[in-house]
Order: structure tokens, then sequence, then C-alpha cells
């Protein structure tokens, strides 16, 4: 279950890279006729919900032996990719208000889901 986990949030990454392009080719969020299309981003947070799930109910099991002292890493990807998700409700706020979305709070957003992401791989 953890692979599956590392697998949909590696996708969700993928999705967040493709929102990354969109936006940087001009799609700006302050122009709503010419944002990403929702079905994009809410993908994103589809899979990035449903591998946050994952990763927790997997957490949830009988922890395996990790004498190189990488035990606690899946609980501390756990933690940052939770940090992700609760910054990823911003963008989304942003989203259906029709407020232009900060950078500031995306910056943060990419920066939890890849430390997470990197702990996670070194947790596997």
């Amino acid at each position: 279950m953890l692979v599956d986990a590392a697998i949909l949030l590696a996708m969700a990454g993928l999705l967040g890279l493709v929102l990354v392009a969109l936006h940087a080719r001009g799609a700006a969020p302050s122009t709503p006729s010419r944002a990403p299309r929702w079905w994009v981003g809410a993908l994103h947070g589809a899979l990035g919900g449903a591998g946050f799930v994952l990763l927790l109910l997997a957490l949830a099991a009988p922890r395996r032996a990790a004498g190189d002292g990488t035990a606690l890493f899946g609980m501390d990807a756990a933690a940052l990719l939770g940090a992700a998700l609760a910054t990823g409700v911003g963008p989304v706020i942003g989203r259906l208000r029709r407020r232009p979305i900060s950078m500031l709070v995306l910056g943060l957003h990419a920066t939890f889901a890849i430390m997470g992401l990197v702990v996670l791989a070194a947790f596997l």
C-alpha cells in the first residue's frame, strides 16, 4: 500500500507540473477565462488527497524494521505532505472566489509536496 501511495502522489506531482506550466504559459488565474481547466486542478487534488490517505493507512499498519535510520521517514513524509495538502486549499478557495492565486502560497505548496515526496522516496 505504501508503493501505491507513492505512485498516486507522484502522479499528483506530475499534474502539479502541468498546472505550473499552464500558469507560466500565461494562463494566469487573474484572468479566469484563461486559467487552467478546473478538472486539471481537481484531478491534482484528488490524486494528492487519495495518495495522502493511502500513506496514512500504510503507516498505521505494523511498521517494518528499519536499522538504517529511516524508521521515522514515513511520519516525516506524512507531516510534509499534510502541510502540502493544507496549503493546497488556498489556491482552491482563490479559484472559487475568482481571485488571483498567491505565488507565495503556491510556492509553499510545491515546496512541502516536493520535500514530502523526497522523504517518502527515501523511506521506500
